[in-house]
């Protein structure tokens, strides 16, 4: 690999990275708040899983059209499969074979469209979800949308009591 083609790549990486990032911080921390404190967190909650799902289809969307792993989870899938015999190669293989799901649940949390990524991986350009694909995008999205309902919910009852 050139110089010239590892600078190409790690652009188009920093760049989806970057934009997932802005994209998500901007959805989690001005619009899930406002959204909620208008609506309440049963209609507000409701409206943010509809458009968080819509959101993240969307970036998996871009995602598999990139051709580029923004996260790493390519590649930490392919090395629960290698035989590594040093300390953090046993270390890393025995982590991805025993914690796929509290990184399900923990991705989800942080960001549902990086729980289906991890899980699911790239899908092949004009491939379609499965009924499978679109159980494990439903249930990131619901439980990444769950925890942060009643965070946010939780956070708004206490400034209200703690100020009005």
């Amino acid at each position: 690999m050139t110089f010239q083609q590892l600078g190409k790549k790690l652009g188009a990486i920093g760049i989806g990275f970057v934009t997932v990032m802005v994209v998500n911080n901007l959805f989690d921390y001005l619009l899930y708040p406002l959204v909620i404190g208008l609506l309440g967190p049963i209609k507000g909650g409701a409206s943010m899983m509809v458009l968080a799902l819509g959101l993240n289809y969307a970036l998996v969307l871009v995602y598999n059209r990139t051709k580029q792993d923004w996260f790493g989870f390519e590649w930490l899938r392919l090395q629960q499969d290698v035989k590594a015999e040093t300390f953090t190669g046993r270390v890393l293989r025995i982590t991805l074979r025993g914690g796929r799901w509290p990184a399900f649940v923990f991705l989800s949390w942080e960001d549902p469209f990086k729980a289906f990524i991890f899980v699911r991986g790239r899908l092949p350009a004009g491939f379609k979800f499965t009924k499978l694909d679109w159980q494990w995008f439903i249930g990131a999205n619901f439980l990444g949308n769950l925890i942060w309902i009643l965070m946010v919910s939780g956070v708004i009852e206490t400034i209200k009591r703690l100020f009005f």
